[in-house]
């Protein structure tokens, strides 16, 4: 019996443990950087710097982050603005029309 507890409990520990990858994907991006800010009502929190890990994309995860709503600032004052509720993010653009996304 306390095997299956000790076995229930490693379970349940590790379910936590696993982060959300955030994947954003922007097409005829011409910059391979941008910033990640954290919003709260009229202000704006920086958070990190990120780099493309390939053309047109980037992918990180908000592990050390609380939910809420951030903003993905690119080049040209581009902003990709999205909700993060500890669960996996995948979202796709186009540079060109980032409204109509």
């Amino acid at each position: 019996m306390k095997f299956f507890t000790l076995v229930f409990i490693f379970l349940l520990s590790t379910s936590f443990a696993f982060t959300q990858q955030i994947n954003i994907r922007v097409k005829n991006l011409n910059e391979g950087k941008a910033t990640l800010h954290s919003l709260s009502g009229e202000t704006s929190e920086f958070v990190d710097t990120l780099s493309a890990i390939k053309e047109e994309s980037f992918q990180f995860d908000l592990d050390a982050m609380h939910s809420g709503f951030y903003r993905l600032s690119l080049i040209n004052n581009t902003r990709i603005n999205f909700i993060y509720d500890n669960e996996e993010i995948e979202i796709e653009t186009d540079a060109n029309h980032i409204s109509d996304s």
